[in-house]
């Protein structure tokens, strides 16, 4: 629970660096202009937290999810193996 919570808030706060960036990028001169190093690394970063914290966030439900249905799935084998044995 901890990680998925960890996740959501990244995913938030790459949101509100969104909204910083996008109050910023009208201004030609903002970290040396559209196609500067810096700013570039600047929208690369925004956009790879942003992925990777709604992955990181998503990824837990699914392996949560995944774990659920083997489980389901062996606990059906061993339901329909037990009652092999008492027939």
């Amino acid at each position: 629970m901890r990680n998925e919570l960890f996740g959501w808030i990244w995913v938030f706060a790459a949101l509100a660096l969104g909204v910083v960036l996008g109050l910023k990028f009208q201004r030609e001169d903002w970290l040396g202009g559209y196609s500067s190093f810096p700013r570039r690394m600047v929208r690369l970063a925004h956009v790879a937290l942003a992925a990777l914290a709604l992955e990181f966030a998503l990824r837990k439900r699914s392996i949560a999810r995944q774990i659920g249905h083997q489980l389901k799935q062996v606990a059906g084998k061993l339901g329909e193996n037990r009652g092999r044995d008492r027939a």
